[in-house]
């Protein structure tokens, strides 16, 4: 893996209804700058000059900066981010897992969904204008041996994490301060098995909250953490990020439901998952 230094610049971006602001990350390694993940709002001059953004998954929250902002350069992303993106969102996202989990959507849900709806369509009509848009092996962070691409499904099948010099960017793998909803437990086990593996990193950039280090990652899987159904569980604790409500118990969701960080929008279904959801606890 290339040995260039790497500086990270935290971009923050929030738009309702999200609990707190989306991140994104300008990253400069050796003379070649680029973004991950785009944020939910406008990107700042410096980086929307960055010749590449590499996402981390498909969910709005981290690609509607790309629209906002109309980024005029390359999105690099694994083919199935690029298929949800250009397409349809995967069967147990959005009203039809709903409808599969509850057999009708609840009122409460139908403002976050038709949220996501309509950044979803805007989102898809962006992609699909791009001139550029590659998979990682075409994209030259990538190719150069800058940043290093891991398959780390859990939170979403299409998610990944990358690894630049001593950082890790683990998009929504890590919810600091908060509860982390995933498909497959023992996919998102094997994961955050993988992103441990490596050794080199020191530092961990989430989708949401602040930088985190390696015991922070890795009690995310330890012995104290637990795998619960639908019940929305506590993260390992932030010195100085206390959770909402400190002291009182977070409330159960029906069955089906998804609370990941602001991501209440989004519904998982575990009928069209069949392991899934399950919310990580410590």
């Amino acid at each position: 893996m290339n040995t260039a230094e790497v500086v990270v610049i935290r971009l923050e971006s929030w738009v309702e209804p999200l609990d707190r602001p989306a991140n994104s990350y300008l990253v400069s390694a050796g003379d070649l700058k680029f973004l991950i993940d785009a944020g939910v709002g406008q990107l700042p001059k410096e980086a929307l000059e960055a010749p590449y953004v590499l996402l981390t998954h498909w969910h709005w929250d981290h690609v509607l900066g790309l629209a906002r902002s109309k980024y005029a350069g390359t999105l690099c992303a694994s083919p199935r981010t690029i298929s949800y993106l250009r397409g349809s969102p995967p069967a147990y996202e959005g009203s039809a897992a709903a409808l599969r989990a509850f057999g009708d959507v609840p009122e409460e849900l139908k403002p976050m969904l038709q949220v996501s709806l309509s950044r979803n369509s805007e989102i898809k009509e962006y992609v699909k204008s791009m001139e550029s848009v590659r998979t990682f092996d075409e994209c030259e962070p990538v190719a150069r041996g800058l940043v290093r691409v891991l398959e780390c499904p859990g939170h979403s099948d299409d998610h990944v994490c990358f690894i630049a010099g001593s950082h890790a960017f683990v998009g929504d793998s890590v919810n600091p301060g908060s509860g982390l909803s995933v498909l497959d437990i023992n996919d998102y086990i094997r994961s955050m098995e993988l992103l441990l593996s490596d050794p080199r990193w020191l530092t961990a950039h989430p989708g949401h909250g602040p930088d985190v280090d390696r015991a922070y990652v890795s009690s995310w899987v330890g012995p104290d953490s637990q795998a619960e159904g639908p019940v929305v569980g506590r993260a390992p604790q932030l010195p100085g990020h206390p959770y909402p409500g400190e002291g009182d118990k977070l409330s159960e969701l029906p069955e089906g439901r998804n609370h990941a960080g602001g991501h209440t929008h989004n519904v998982h279904s575990g009928e069209a998952h069949q392991q899934g959801p399950y919310n990580i606890s410590r």
